[in-house]
């Protein structure tokens, strides 16, 4: 995860540096508290040869923004989140789901966003772009007590739409408020101990992510 860290801090100086290079009229540095909710799943069981379906569980965590304004209107923004939710595990003939330790993700977003100031105090804007999800390693916990050898989840590349509001508390200090949706469908591959055989499941993730933070403008 150290490689991802610092390729994400690398993306984060690069927007800052096109920012100061452009002579763009200011940028916002966005900190958010984030709640995300897998809106999709993997299908169920439909014959013999469906071995697992798995689900992310809904989890909170932190993220950063970066918002360089190429006009009054229009802006483009970075973001960065870490979430580690727990992947349910379903095997066929089980009793039931089985979650395993939390499985970190990174969601990365890039887009335009279109502002709109009805007061001078509130601004709100609506945009979209593109979501990349950097998945980490699966521990796989009690699972490989039912014959389960690994599960690796891809990073996966979507679309990304969003909305939301900054209400000015003071001068340029802000509370964000914000709701965006991510289309991936990420592939889950889970490795039996039955020789060499391996199940590959797409996983229906589609999560929204709610956030709530504070945004410094510069």
């Amino acid at each position: 995860m150290k490689t991802r860290g610092l390729a994400i801090l690398s993306m984060l100086l690069f927007c800052l540096t096109v920012s100061v290079d452009a002579q763009l009229p200011e940028f916002e540095l966005t900190l958010r508290a984030t709640w995300i909710d897998s809106v999709g799943s993997s299908p169920e069981f439909e014959d013999l040869e469906q071995d697992f379906i798995a689900e992310f569980d809904s989890d909170t965590g932190f993220g950063v923004g970066i918002n360089a304004y190429l006009t009054d209107a229009v802006s483009a923004e970075f973001t960065a989140t870490l979430v580690e939710p727990d992947l349910e595990v379903t095997l066929f003939g089980d009793d039931g789901p089985r979650s395993g330790p939390a499985l970190e993700m990174i969601p990365l977003t890039l887009g335009l966003q279109y502002h709109v100031r009805p007061v001078r105090w509130m601004n709100l804007y609506a945009g979209g772009g593109v979501a990349y999800i950097v998945f980490d390693d699966v521990d796989l916990g009690g699972l490989d007590q039912f014959d389960v050898e690994s599960i690796e989840v891809d990073d996966e590349v979507g679309f990304m739409a969003n909305i939301g509001v900054t209400f000015e508390v003071i001068r340029n200090l802000g509370i964000n408020l914000d709701a965006r949706y991510l289309g991936v469908e990420p592939d889950a591959t889970v490795s039996f101990d039955r020789g060499d055989f391996v199940a590959d499941r797409t996983i229906e993730f589609n999560p929204l992510m709610l956030s709530a933070g504070l945004s410094w403008k510069f």
